[in-house]
C-alpha cells in the first residue's frame, strides 16, 4: 500500500509541477508537428556582423554552373490518360477558388451556365478591390464603398462624395512637404480608417580621401583631394489617417521604415508589409548604422532594431539587403511586430495562415527564384526556403492549396550548350520540399498568364500562338488534361461563372517570309474559354482589337485594374484607344458574359487632358465611375452614356 501510495505521491507531484510549466507558457497555438519550422540565427555583436558581411558578400559571391541541373524532360504530346482524382485528406488552408462543377455547353454552342434574365442593377452591387485570396486585401490607387470613392495621385488623397447627383470632392490631403515631395503608392480603406503607403527620397553626401588624387595648391604643394558621392536614403511610409468625418480627415499614426517597399497586404485589422534596404559597399566597409534599418513611429518613436535583431541570411545567395516583416495593427497604439533578415524580396503571396516571399537570382544555369515560407497565424514564424528554375510571370503564378505551394515558371536553363526555354508547375509540401513537378512544358514558349483554382491550374503560353493549357493538380505531380491553341495571348485570367475563363490580352499578328514566320503584337483581345471538359478546352467566344487596331488596358498587366460583378455577369476595365495621328482616349470598357458568349462595348467619351494618371474603374449601383487623367467621369451602367465629369485637384 505505502509503495502505491508514493507513486500516486510521485504523479501528482509531476503533474503539478506540468502544470505550472503550462500556466507559464505561451497562450498560442502549438507548432504542429509535421512542420520543422527553420532556425534563424541571430547575429550576436557588431564585430559578427561585420565580419559576417565582409565574408559572404563580398568573397562568396560567385556563380558557377552546375553540371547537376538539366534540361527538363519534355512534356509529351496529348492525348494523355485521366488522372484519378484523390479527395484532399485534410481540409484546405486559406484555399483559392475551387471552380464549381460546370455546366456543359448546350448542342447550340450557348453557355447554359450563364443566364440572361439577371438584368436589374440592385442598389447594394458595389465594386471591391479584384484581390488574388478571398479576405486578403491588396493596396490600389482607387477604393470605393458605395458612397465615396477614395484615390491617391501622386502626392494627394481625395476623397469624393458620389451619394448627390454629381460627384463632390470633400476633402484632399497632400503629404508633400515644401522640400520634400512624396509619392504615394498604394491606399486601403477599412471603415473610418485610411492607410497611405508612399515613399520617400533623402539625399546623403559622403567624402572620403585615399591619396591617391592630387592636384596643385596655390602654394606649390600637392594635396589630397577627397571623393564625393552621394547615396540615398528610401523610407516607406504608412500613414493611418481617422476619415469618420470625410471632409475633414487627420492624421493618427505615421511609421516610417527604411528601404524600399516590396508589397503589402491587409487581414482582420492588420497590415502586412514586406520592405528591402539596401546597404552600400564602397572602397571602405559600411558603419553598422548604415546596414541597420532605421525605422520610427511617431506614437512609440525610434524604433531601429539592434544588431542582436538582425537574423542572418536565409536564401542560398546573400544579399546586400536587409528585409523587413512587419505586421501593424492599426487600431491600437501597439509597436508593429518585425523580422529583419539579411537578405530581399521582390514579391509575395499571402494567405491566412502563410507568408511567401519571392526573390529572382541569376547564375549560370539560368534564373531562379528563392522561395521564403514564413507563418503569420501567431506572429512571424521562418518555415523553410526553396529553389524553383525559372521565374513567374505574374502574382497568380504562386498559390497555396491544401497546404501544398505551388508555382509556375518559366526557365531559361543552360544545358552546357545553349540556354533552353522551359515552362514548369513545381508543388512543395508544407516544409518547402518538393514533392511534384511538371516540368518541360511548351518548350521555346513562355508563360503569359496563370491561375491556380483548387485541384486544377490554367496556364497560358506563347512563341506564336496562344495555349491554354488545363492542367490537374489533385495529386502532387501535375498532369496535362487538355490543351487549346488560338491566336493572341492571355497575360490575365479571371474566373465568371461555372467552367468558363475570361481572358484579356493582346492580339498578334503573323508575317511570313518564307519559311520564317514573324510575330507582332498588336490591340487587345478579350477571350470566353469554356474549360467545363477540361480534356477539350474551348473559346467560346472572342472580341478582337477591343476599342480598335492600338488600344492598350491598364488591366492586362495589373488585376486590380479590372472589376467584376458575378450578380450581373459583368467585367469592366479601363481602356486606352488611339486614332492614326496617335491621338489617345481614355474610356472604359463593359464585357458581359451572356447565354451566346461575349458582349462587348465600349463607352464613347471624349478626350480631357489635365494630368496624366493610371486609369481605374469602380461602380456603385446604377452607376459606373472612371478615374482617368486626375478626374471622375460618371457614367449610367445600363447604357454606358456620360453624365458627368469632375476635375481633382492636382498636384
Amino acid at each position: 500500500m505505502k509503495k502505491h501510495l508514493s507513486t500516486i505521491a510521485l504523479l501528482l507531484v509531476v503533474f503539478m509541477i506540468a502544470a505550472c510549466s503550462l500556466d507559464v507558457a505561451p497562450k498560442t497555438d502549438p507548432t504542429p508537428s509535421n512542420i520543422n519550422y527553420k532556425d534563424i540565427e541571430y547575429f550576436s555583436d557588431e564585430a559578427e556582423l561585420l565580419s559576417y558581411v565582409d565574408e559572404y558578400f563580398v568573397n562568396h559571391i560567385v556563380y558557377d554552373y552546375d553540371e547537376s541541373i538539366s534540361v527538363p524532360e519534355v512534356v509529351p504530346a496529348l492525348p494523355m490518360p485521366t488522372p484519378v482524382p484523390v479527395e484532399p485528406s485534410t481540409a484546405p488552408i486559406a484555399p483559392s477558388p475551387a471552380p464549381v462543377a460546370p455546366s456543359a455547353p448546350s448542342a447550340t454552342g450557348k453557355n447554359e451556365s450563364v443566364s440572361d434574365s439577371v438584368t436589374e442593377i440592385e442598389p447594394d452591387d458595389v465594386s471591391s478591390t479584384n484581390v488574388q485570396v478571398e479576405g486578403i486585401d491588396e493596396g490600389d490607387i482607387l477604393k470605393t464603398d458605395g458612397d465615396f470613392i477614395y484615390i491617391i495621385n501622386g502626392d494627394r488623397f481625395t476623397i469624393i462624395d458620389i451619394r448627390g447627383e454629381e460627384p463632390v470632392e470633400c476633402s484632399t490631403v497632400n503629404i508633400s512637404t515644401e522640400n520634400n515631395y512624396r509619392y504615394i503608392n498604394e491606399m486601403y480603406i477599412k471603415g473610418d480608417y485610411a492607410i497611405l503607403i508612399y515613399n520617400e527620397n533623402v539625399a546623403e553626401e559622403h567624402r572620403y580621401t585615399d591619396g591617391s588624387k592630387f592636384v596643385d595648391d596655390p602654394t606649390g604643394t600637392y594635396v589630397p583631394q577627397p571623393y564625393i558621392y552621394y547615396t540615398y536614403k528610401n523610407y516607406t511610409t504608412i500613414a493611418i489617417y481617422d476619415i469618420s468625418d470625410r471632409e475633414n480627415p487627420f492624421e493618427t499614426r505615421k511609421l516610417s521604415f527604411e528601404g524600399s517597399l516590396v508589397s503589402s497586404r491587409e487581414m482582420n485589422g492588420k497590415l502586412y508589409i514586406v520592405n528591402n534596404k539596401y546597404f552600400y559597399r564602397y572602397n571602405t566597409m559600411p558603419a553598422v548604422t548604415d546596414i541597420l534599418p532605421e525605422i520610427n513611429d511617431s506614437i512609440t518613436g525610434d524604433c531601429t532594431p539592434a544588431v542582436t535583431d538582425i537574423a542572418k541570411c536565409i536564401w542560398d545567395e546573400p544579399q546586400t539587403n536587409i528585409m523587413t516583416i512587419a505586421i501593424i495593427d492599426y487600431h491600437s497604439d501597439e509597436s508593429p511586430e518585425t523580422l529583419h533578415l539579411l537578405g530581399s524580396g521582390s514579391d509575395i503571396y499571402m494567405n491566412s495562415q502563410n507568408l511567401y516571399v519571392f526573390s529572382n537570382t541569376w547564375t549560370n544555369n539560368g534564373s531562379q527564384t528563392e522561395i521564403a515560407k514564413y507563418s503569420i497565424a501567431n506572429g512571424i514564424q521562418a518555415i523553410g526556403t526553396a529553389s524553383a528554375p525559372g521565374y513567374a510571370s505574374t502574382q497568380f503564378s504562386y498559390d497555396e492549396y491544401n497546404g501544398k505551394f505551388r508555382i509556375a515558371t518559366t526557365a531559361n536553363i543552360y544545358n552546357g550548350e545553349k540556354y533552353v526555354n522551359m515552362n514548369n508547375i513545381y508543388v512543395y509540401d508544407e516544409n518547402l520540399e518538393l514533392c511534384g513537378s511538371l516540368t518541360g512544358l511548351a518548350p521555346d514558349e513562355s508563360i503569359k498568364s496563370a491561375r491556380f483554382m483548387g485541384d486544377t491550374a490554367y496556364l497560358v503560353t506563347f512563341r506564336q500562338v496562344d495555349p491554354l493549357f488545363v492542367i490537374d493538380m489533385s495529386e502532387d505531380d501535375p498532369v496535362v488534361l487538355g490543351e487549346l491553341k488560338v491566336p493572341g495571348f492571355s497575360t490575365y485570367m479571371h474566373p465568371v461563372g461555372d467552367g468558363l475563363l475570361l481572358g484579356i490580352g493582346s492580339e498578334t499578328i503573323d508575317k511570313v517570309y518564307g519559311d520564317w514566320v514573324s510575330t507582332s503584337v498588336s490591340g487587345l483581345k478579350v477571350s470566353l474559354f469554356d474549360v467545363s471538359d477540361p480534356m477539350n478546352p474551348t473559346e467560346l467566344d472572342v472580341a478582337n482589337y477591343v476599342g480598335g487596331k492600338n488600344a492598350y488596358s491598364v488591366a492586362k498587366d495589373n488585376h486590380n485594374a479590372f472589376v467584376y460583378s458575378a450578380s450581373t455577369n459583368t467585367g469592366y476595365f479601363p481602356l486606352t484607344t488611339y486614332d492614326e495621328m496617335w491621338n489617345h482616349t481614355d474610356t472604359l470598357a463593359e464585357v458581359k458574359i451572356t447565354e451566346d458568349g461575349l458582349d462587348v462595348r465600349v463607352a464613347n467619351l471624349e478626350e480631357i487632358y489635365n494630368y496624366y494618371s493610371e486609369s481605374r474603374v469602380c461602380y456603385a449601383g446604377k452607376y459606373i465611375y472612371l478615374y482617368r487623367n486626375c478626374s471622375i467621369t460618371k457614367l449610367d451602367r445600363e447604357s454606358l452614356e456620360f453624365i458627368c465629369e469632375i476635375n481633382l485637384t492636382t498636384p
